[in-house]
């Protein structure tokens, strides 16, 4: 039997960055004011640190995400009564008609949940990013077995592995899937879905072979490129999922969907109604397995060399800036440090004094976004884009915008970018 595992791109040593990092920020702290946030974590491996990153599947494979039965970036929405067994997490905008259980009456309740409610904050966040490094690490995969033209799926058993279908799925109206475990309780299927999964009505997912099935659903996920409607009697997994995400009885004989897993949207919304969304396949429990914890956290310092283009793309000038950076969540936090020096306009001066976002784009970008102070007197917010494209000879990249209008952006001609993710064992 096949054994999966997450890796991540080993990461290069960073040769002199470490003192370049620490001339830039001591050179440009000397002549600001000091302020707490400047300070680095003191919790965390050095940046040499070149060992690779791993993520054991399962159950820890969605590390802080692993605790949420629901969790998206936009809203999430109850239309009809449901049950939530497990936490729910909401980044940037708000939930909607879902309180916990010791709250009001359950029968003007549209969504009754057994755990906590987190709104936009840095624990969000980083469940968040969990699962999209889960996600995209996943997703490009080699398959086992590719589906070049089958779309709807019914009648059919999966053994353990890999299956990629390039356009949308469809498990077929009154259908029914088998995952057979053969045996084994720790095998892994994943299921690539290259456009939207749709489960129809009193369509339902079966697990065969597999002696205990109180923690069956963290081996099975599913990857789905764009949206998903979960609208079967049953369904088995962990749905992962770019856009948004909707889920609910659409005619099944039972009324309600039943789900044991959890639902994730990464940059869009849920919207659920008459289901049972449940992270342990026996029973509606109330105690979760531990899971291992990791902290994202990101280190670099270079130089960027930047274009000014005039029409028909030819360049007008060149010159360069000079930057020195360390972010990262920890603990549900952010924290972090980051100094820039752009070489025209008299040069212009950055140090960030605060974060508000950290947030995982793909397994190769990160966006920070906090306030800076410009020239040690003014303060704005800022958007920051760097991009670790992996080993020697293919260029990271830094790009910072401010609400002032001010961007340096471009390639690095030096010093790298590096991403790190810290396990708590």
């Amino acid at each position: 039997m096949k054994r999966y595992k997450i890796l991540y791109p080993t990461k290069r040593a960073p040769s002199n960055s470490i003192t370049k990092l620490l001339a830039i920020i001591l050179l440009f702290v000397g002549g600001c004011d000091r302020d707490d946030q400047w300070a680095f974590d003191p919790g965390y491996p050095t940046p040499t640190d070149a060992k690779r990153n791993e993520i054991l599947m399962p159950p820890s494979a969605l590390g802080r995400a692993s605790a949420y039965a629901a969790l998206a970036s936009n809203t999430i929405e109850s239309s009809d009564e449901s049950i939530i067994q497990g936490d729910v997490g909401i980044n940037l905008n708000s939930i909607k008609q879902i309180q916990t259980e010791s709250e009001g009456s359950t029968t003007s309740l549209k969504g009754i949940l057994s755990g906590a409610v987190y709104t936009s904050s840095a624990r969000v966040e980083q469940a968040i990013n969990d699962a999209a490094l889960l996600y995209y690490s996943i997703i490009n995969r080699p398959p086992d077995i590719v589906y070049n033209s089958i779309i709807q799926i019914n009648e059919q058993t999966f053994t353990p592995g890999i299956y990629y279908f390039p356009s949308w799925l469809n498990l077929s109206l009154n259908g029914t899937i088998t995952l057979d475990f053969q045996g084994n309780d720790q095998a892994l299927f994943i299921f690539q879905v290259g456009g939207s999964l749709t489960a129809m009505a009193n369509s339902g997912i079966v697990a065969i072979n597999t002696a205990d099935n109180t923690n069956i659903c963290d081996n099975v996920i599913w990857a789905v490129s764009t949206s998903a409607t979960i609208a079967g009697d049953t369904f088995i997994g962990n749905v992962i999922a770019l856009g948004d995400i909707a889920m609910g009885k659409s005619g099944n004989a039972s009324g309600i969907t039943t789900m044991f897993g959890s639902i994730i949207s990464l940059r869009g919304s849920l919207k659920i109604g008459s289901c049972k969304i449940s992270k342990h396949s026996k029973a509606f429990k109330t105690t979760y397995n531990q899971t291992i914890e990791y902290d994202h956290f990101v280190t670099g310092t270079g130089t960027i060399e930047q274009f000014i283009i005039e029409k028909e793309n030819i360049v007008k000038e060149k010159n360069v800036a000079t930057f020195g950076l360390s972010y990262g969540i920890k603990d549900g936090r952010y924290w972090g440090i980051m100094s820039l020096v752009d070489y025209t306009n008299k040069d212009t001066r950055l140090k960030s004094i605060s974060i508000k976002a950290f947030t995982v784009i793909n397994l190769t970008t990160r966006e920070i976004k906090g306030v800076a102070k410009v020239n040690n007197r003014d303060f704005s917010d800022y958007t920051l884009i760097i991009k670790d494209n992996g080993g020697e000879g293919n260029a990271d990249y830094f790009d910072i915008s401010l609400s002032n209008g001010f961007r340096a952006s471009g390639p690095l001609i030096d010093g790298n970018i590096q991403f790190h993710i810290h396990s708590s064992l």
